[in-house]
């Protein structure tokens, strides 16, 4: 009768081996403050701008949307001097064609936008790489599926 309490003794002792230790708990892992993909991501100086940085002078085309007619042919050109030159043809209208006008263009505190003088309504545009995009109303930008149609872009 001493083998089944031998085996027993072992079982237990072989049980026992297999728990495993305690272990003391540890701290939540925090994650790093700065990761590859931000680091690699320089935070904006404020001292580039579109104004400074992007080649914005020249001819920018398009057909901006009309309430009235199926569009409005829109040719801006924009001088080094801040002057610039506003053609707009409104589609299938019969005296559609606009005189041409000039006038001088104002940047925005933070240089990403132009608002051209009265001459033009006092019409805003955001400036980016190659295009400019019409805002609406008390300067927003125009979001959604119809923003695509607010763009002029720039020719060569």
């Amino acid at each position: 009768m001493r083998l089944p309490a031998t085996v027993s003794l072992i079982t237990l002792a072989a049980l026992a081996a297999c728990q495993q230790a305690p272990t003391e708990p540890t701290a939540p892992v925090e994650p790093a403050a700065t990761t590859a993909a931000t680091a690699a991501t320089p935070a904006p100086d404020g001292a580039h701008n579109s104004r400074n940085s992007v080649d914005w002078a020249g001819r920018y085309i398009g057909t901006l949307p009309c309430a009235s007619c199926p569009g409005i042919d829109t040719v801006l050109t924009l001088a080094d001097n801040g002057t610039y030159t506003l053609e707009e043809t409104y589609r299938e209208q019969a005296e559609g064609t606009m005189a041409p006008v000039t006038g001088k263009f104002t940047w925005s505190a933070d240089g990403s936008i132009i608002t051209l003088d009265d001459a033009a309504d006092g019409a805003a545009y955001k400036v980016g790489e190659g295009q400019l995009s019409r805002l609406g109303e008390g300067g927003a930008e125009v979001t959604g599926a119809m923003a695509k149609d607010y763009v002029l872009t720039k020719q060569d």
